[in-house]
């Protein structure tokens, strides 16, 4: 059995305000996004692209293996080359991450410690929405030297490698240091803003191209010289800007929502341990604290 503490109606009110609150932000945060994927989509003429599933696709020895060096049907499916024929007629330019890498390689396969004080990111800490900073494993601090492949560093590209996220993609936004486990590929590029490249990757423009270059194999993979083949489509300038603007504010967002979560566990905490006055407290300054919504009174 589990005990659950009574709180007063008031207190528990309250609450609700909050989780309402966190839930609204999460939306806002969910809508931002999406109207950054739709000034891509727009902006490159794929708005209302389908990309079909036409399986006809006629290529000579040296238009096919010659010049890929791939024998998989499905490497030429027709599909592929619509998008990538839409991407140049529509960016403003068009970069391979050959052209932009400085460093590209998988992880190393970590040597885990509890009491370990440093950061190990896997690969099921790369989400759908940003990196699971929270859960990351840890490691001995002298891994640090001992894996210098495996080191992660502020506004390195993160890169889901086998699986069922293959493709997945995220951008490390913190200064403390980090390895990478070996499912995890490293891509650090200069010249161009990561944010805007993983998004790219992250859209349909970058999870077609995992498709097609993960295609023909059992177990999907994704290797460094699959990933300097990618191709990035780059938008006016100030489209770019305004996409990063919208992703940098889903970001704040889904930290704004989170944080309010936090505070109505450390509310209920402290009430439990110090009494509901004291839980009040904790609520009234947190939700003062809040930049991202106005707040709602409970009925």
């Amino acid at each position: 059995m589990i005990p659950i503490p009574l709180l007063s109606l008031d207190f528990q009110k309250k609450l609700k305000n909050i989780f309402d609150i966190s839930h609204d932000i999460i939306l806002k945060s969910q809508a931002t996004y999406t109207s950054a994927e739709r000034l891509l989509l727009e902006a490159l003429g794929l708005a209302e692209f389908e990309p079909g599933q036409e399986q006809v696709n006629i290529k000579s020895f040296q238009e096919s293996f010659l010049a890929s060096g791939r024998l998989d049907a499905e490497f030429y499916e027709a599909r592929y080359e619509k998008l990538e024929a839409i991407c140049r007629r529509y960016a403003a330019y068009v970069k391979t991450i050959s052209e932009m890498m400085t460093y590209n390689a998988r992880g190393l396969q970590p040597e885990y410690s509890e009491a370990g004080t440093l950061d190990v990111i896997n690969s099921r800490h790369i989400l759908e929405n940003g990196l699971d900073y929270d859960h990351f494993e840890k490691t001995e601090l002298a891994n640090w030297d001992k894996q210098e492949k495996a080191q992660v560093f502020m506004q390195d590209i993160l890169i889901y490698t086998t699986g069922a996220n293959i493709g997945r993609t995220q951008v490390y936004q913190r200064s403390a240091k980090a390895l990478a486990s070996n499912h995890v590929n490293i891509l650090r590029i200069a010249g161009e803003d990561p944010a805007y490249v993983a998004f790219v990757l992250n859209s349909k423009i970058g999870r077609m191209q995992t498709e097609r270059l993960s295609a023909g194999s059992a177990q999907q993979e994704l290797y460094p010289k699959d990933i300097a083949q990618f191709y990035i489509p780059f938008v006016a300038r100030p489209i770019q800007q305004a996409i990063t603007a919208h992703l940098q504010q889903a970001t704040d967002l889904r930290a704004e929502s989170t944080r309010l979560l936090d505070l109505a566990k450390r509310a209920v905490e402290t009430a439990i341990e110090a009494g509901e006055e004291a839980g009040m407290r904790v609520l009234e300054g947190g939700l003062s604290m809040s930049p991202t919504i106005q707040r709602r009174d409970p009925p």
